[in-house]
């Protein structure tokens, strides 16, 4: 506020700036706070990639002003929620939070998204994610027993049915899962092409106001 006083004085007095007083002013209209620049990704749009820290959830839900209804020692996970504490959890943002500032899922049943063009272009700017090394997040998959990502079709940790009935082979699963997030990038559930790839690093690069790494 102060270098556009400043700024519009000079003006009107005709006060000869030179390059360094030009240069500060212009630095000092581009300061942001913290604060300006959450808005400005608000609201966010969580992007959950499977085994990619389910638990970030709760750092945007109590970040001040997020989610003025969530109580402060409450945390998404099976303890407060039962199993599914993700979509139980989701299912409250509405109440809870500021949608302004948070994006609450229409169908929190779907707990990873796929970003079609529709989706993208209204929430460009705004999604948050994080990522993991793709042998790691592989890894977790395989190993987990809740939501048991190796059957086929896929049981959800909510499933009353527990039964698989059948479980893929590493091969096959690796070729099921290992471009999932490139996948949910660019909205398609059809293995990805070298022009996917190139869609889903610049989605990252321009659509994203935060990219996390896990490991």
């Amino acid at each position: 506020m102060w270098s556009l006083i400043l700024w519009s004085l000079a003006l009107a007095e005709d006060a000869p700036l030179d390059v360094f007083e030009v240069d500060l002013l212009q630095r000092l209209v581009e300061i942001e706070t913290p604060e300006m620049r959450r808005l400005k990704a608000s609201p966010m749009f969580w992007l959950h990639i499977p085994k990619c820290g389910t638990s970030f959830y709760n750092t945007l839900v109590h970040l001040p002003g997020n989610c003025p209804g969530w109580p402060e020692d409450l945390s998404m996970n099976d303890e407060m929620f039962g199993k599914c504490f993700e979509v139980l959890s989701r299912a409250m943002c509405p109440m809870w939070c500021d949608e302004a500032r948070v994006h609450c899922d229409q169908k929190p049943v779907h707990t990873h998204q796929f970003l079609d063009a529709d989706t993208y272009q209204m929430h460009k700017g705004k999604f948050v994610a994080l990522f993991r090394q793709p042998e790691q997040r592989l890894l977790s998959a395989w190993y987990d027993h809740s939501d048991i990502f190796r059957a086929d079709p896929f049981i959800s940790a909510c499933a009353k049915n527990r039964t698989p009935e059948r479980l893929m082979p590493m091969e096959e699963f690796q070729g099921h899962y290992g471009h999932f997030e490139t996948m949910q990038l660019v909205g398609s559930m059809a293995t990805p092409t070298q022009a996917d790839v190139l869609l889903a690093l610049e989605r990252l690069r321009e659509g994203f106001a935060f990219v996390g790494l896990q490991e």
